[in-house]
């Protein structure tokens, strides 16, 4: 396992990002702060309480890894309660730099 995937073991929080950390969707910019990105996936944990991710596939080359994830109980508006996501990760220094995130 390479250090870019064990740094994707711990659970998700605020501090697993880089401070200048890059959040894209569909290759759009999510969010323009740490502070808004805290905000948002509170208020996504918050209104899916039944929110579960499921690692389905990972592959690893160097300082990325790209997840298939399965994702059910969303409750976010414009957002579907199930989906099939890629996400693509690259990681420095021990911390997300930046996420890619295809549904």
């Amino acid at each position: 396992m390479t250090h870019a995937a064990r740094t994707l073991r711990r659970p998700v929080a605020a501090n697993t990002y880089a401070d200048a950390a890059v959040v894209l969707f569909d290759g759009t910019p999510m969010f323009a702060s740490k502070q808004v990105m805290r905000e948002q996936y509170g208020k996504l944990f918050t209104d899916s309480p039944h929110l579960q991710l499921t690692v389905a596939s990972r592959m690893e080359a160097g300082d990325f890894v790209v997840d298939e994830e399965h994702v059910t109980g969303v409750r976010f508006e414009g957002l579907p309660t199930e989906m099939t996501a890629l996400s693509i990760y690259r990681v420095a220094d021990g911390k997300i730099a930046r996420l890619m995130l295809l549904f």
